[in-house]
């Protein structure tokens, strides 16, 4: 995850619990949770389906790429309401 670790600084981000990673990938799921993302999104559109990704660490799954705004705006509140933000 150095890439995405390079994001968060050069953005000014220090705590990977305030990162959202999605992808379509069981790499890309493994890479969220491994790299402490506090929110980790499987998306089964293109590469991913739901048998396939179910089984690697996840927070969420979804649909298509057009679920992530609700995803994300859910995830907020629930940080808002535990005090992590």
């Amino acid at each position: 995850m150095l890439a995405d670790t390079d994001l968060m600084q050069h953005f000014g981000y220090n705590d990977p619990q305030r990162i959202a990673k999605a992808g379509d990938m069981p790499a890309d799921l493994l890479e969220g949770r491994n790299g402490g993302c506090g929110l980790v999104v499987g998306v089964m559109q293109g590469f991913g389906t739901h048998k396939h990704l179910a089984q690697f660490p996840h927070d969420h799954l979804i649909g298509t790429v057009a679920e992530l705004p609700v995803r994300l705006a859910q995830s907020c509140f629930t940080m808002l309401d535990e005090g992590i933000v």
